[in-house]
């Protein structure tokens, strides 16, 4: 039975430069929707790495393929430049207002 997985590599802006975040998640449709992204994050169910590197994004994405064996959908990206940014101090996630608002509706 598929588990319908998909590695995201995930390009966003974290604090002042633009990062890379890479992730394993099902249902990755719900990604097309920023303030999902937003919940998925707030919720614990990502870790607060990234790496400011595309390269380095990539191969970490390319390992983590070969250790999740239900990847159906392969590796796929994420463009969130065009969205406001986050923020991590000290491994802690910072919002906005305005982000906290927009991930109520999937709650």
């Amino acid at each position: 039975m598929s588990e319908d997985g998909t590695i995201q590599v995930i390009k966003l802006w974290c604090g002042s430069k633009i990062s890379y975040m890479v992730i394993y998640v099902q249902a990755a449709e719900n990604f097309a929707d920023y303030s999902y992204f937003l919940w998925y994050l707030v919720n614990g169910y990502a870790a607060l790495k990234y790496t400011t590197s595309p390269e380095k994004a990539m191969q970490i994405a390319k390992k983590m393929l070969k250790d999740y064996p239900y990847v159906e959908y392969g590796i796929q990206h994420r463009d969130y430049t065009a969205e406001l940014g986050i923020s991590v101090t000290k491994g802690v996630l910072q919002l906005s207002m305005e982000q906290f608002k927009s991930i109520e509706k999937h709650n």
